[in-house]
């Protein structure tokens, strides 16, 4: 009895994910599709304009909670301190926001009927947001977190960019191309663990209790 018991003790400690958080990254490709300001000058090595590629990444805990619990249409989820975030690359610099806050409404979206996933950040005078969206409403049947990539085919994609860069107002907005896991999903490398280390020495001394008892039996 004493060997199972510490069988089942090894596996609780060496499986914690269910009781702390679990980074998960995606990764988003697009281009701009139009510059609204650059003012009073462009704080960019290059120049944004239409077709200027970008890309980014954003790092949510895939253990957050739903912000809005009664609304059964209505997921808000937050992701803030290390390692979660938010940034973007464009025209030679790479601008990274410390949270993301990542929305889905199932049945109605910002344009009317429809579903909607939204992802970013916002806080002063900082704007970033990543919006897809299905008009058909066949993205959505729950309003759950979505733990792996949406499919883009048949949705309307928009990325909105406003912020204070070197003193320069900047406003564009962009359409989105692509949506990958980038870490944490299913067949993608895992984000590592600080405590990883200290579980597998408690795993491993479990194991060697395991069997000084079967010796002793």
């Amino acid at each position: 009895m004493k060997a199972k018991v510490l069988i089942l003790g090894m596996v609780a400690i060496l499986c914690p994910a269910s009781s702390g958080a679990a980074p998960i990254t995606f990764a988003f490709e697009g281009t701009v599709t139009s510059v609204g300001a650059l003012d009073p000058a462009n704080p960019f090595p290059t120049e944004p304009a239409f077709g200027t590629p970008f890309s980014g990444t954003y790092t949510f805990d895939s253990t957050a909670a739903d912000g809005a619990p009664f609304d059964p249409t209505t997921g808000s989820y937050g992701s803030a301190g290390s390692p979660f975030g938010i940034s973007i690359a464009l025209g030679g610099l790479t601008l990274p926001y410390g949270g993301v806050g990542i929305g889905v409404t199932d049945g109605y979206s910002t344009y009317g009927p429809g579903d909607q996933y939204l992802v970013g950040f916002s806080g002063g005078p900082t704007l970033l947001s990543l919006r897809f969206t299905d008009f058909s409403e066949a993205m959505f049947s729950t309003d759950a977190l979505p733990l792996s990539p949406i499919a883009l085919t048949g949705l309307f994609t928009e990325l909105i960019l406003s912020d204070i860069v070197d003193g320069n107002q900047v406003d564009l907005q962009g359409t989105i191309t692509s949506l990958t896991c980038s870490a944490g999903c299913s067949g993608t490398p895992p984000l590592p663990e600080p405590s990883i280390v200290p579980l597998l020495g408690a795993g491993i001394g479990a194991l060697g209790g395991v069997r000084y008892l079967r010796r002793r039996a």
